[in-house]
C-alpha cells in the first residue's frame, strides 16, 4: 500500500473513532450494532485494517450515519450539500407555540444538526425537552429574546447574541416577552427533536 492511501485510511479510522467517542460508543458497542469483531472495529480505527465497503457500510450503520459521512471529510471524497427548503421538517410542539425547524432535512450525511426555533410570546423549551444527547450545541438569536438556562444560572440573548456550551448540561429556552422569538441552533452530534 502507498504511503497516501495509508495516510486515507489512518485518517477514516480518526473519524470512525471521533464518532464513536462523540456517540459515547465503546468498541464492543458497534462491534456488536455492526455484526464485526472488536478487534476488526479496532484495527480499522486505528488504521491498521483496510477496510471493505460492507464492513465500512455496517460500521456507518451502527454510527447512526451515512457512509457518506465517514468518507466526506478529507480528501477521500468531496461533496457540496444542499438542505433544500422544500426537504425541511417543522416539529410543532405546545399548541403551535414552539415551532422547531430543521434546515438540513432528514438526509443531512454530516454528525451536525442545524435548526430555526421559533418560541412564540411567553413560551419555553423544558430541560426534558431539550435533552437531545449533543455534546456541544450553539444558538445565536436572530429576533426577539431567549433566556438560556444552562442549570442553575441565566443567560439572556438580545438579538444578535450567541452562546456555545455543553449540550449535556440541564438547560432550558424560554422566550420571556409577549413577542415572537426566533434562533439560529446547531447540536453536535447530530441530534434531533
Amino acid at each position: 500500500m502507498n504511503r497516501e492511501r495509508e495516510a486515507e485510511i489512518i485518517q477514516l479510522g480518526k473519524r470512525i473513532r471521533r464518532q464513536r467517542l462523540g456517540l459515547g460508543l465503546t468498541l464492543k458497542e458497534v462491534g456488536a450494532r455492526a455484526g464485526l469483531s472488536v478487534t476488526h472495529v479496532s484495527e480499522v480505527e486505528r488504521g491498521r485494517s483496510s477496510p471493505t465497503i460492507v464492513s465500512l457500510t455496517q460500521i456507518a450503520e451502527a454510527l447512526g450515519v451515512k457512509l457518506g459521512g465517514l468518507l466526506l471529510e478529507g480528501d477521500l471524497l468531496r461533496s457540496v450539500v444542499v438542505g433544500a427548503a422544500g426537504d425541511r421538517r417543522e416539529l410543532s410542539l405546545k399548541q403551535g407555540s414552539v415551532v422547531i425547524e430543521n434546515l438540513l432535512g432528514p438526509d443531512f450525511p454530516f454528525d451536525v444538526s442545524l435548526y430555526i426555533l421559533r418560541l412564540g410570546p411567553d413560551a419555553s423549551l423544558s430541560e426534558r425537552e431539550c435533552a437531545l444527547g449533543a455534546c456541544e450545541e450553539l444558538g445565536s438569536v436572530l429576533e426577539g429574546r431567549l433566556r438560556v438556562r444552562i442549570g442553575s444560572l441565566d443567560y439572556i440573548l438580545e438579538e444578535g447574541d450567541a452562546i456555545h456550551f455543553n449540550g449535556k448540561a440541564a438547560h432550558s429556552l424560554v422566550n420571556p416577552r409577549a413577542h415572537p422569538a426566533r434562533a439560529l441552533w446547531v447540536t453536535y452530534p447530530r441530534a434531533r427533536w
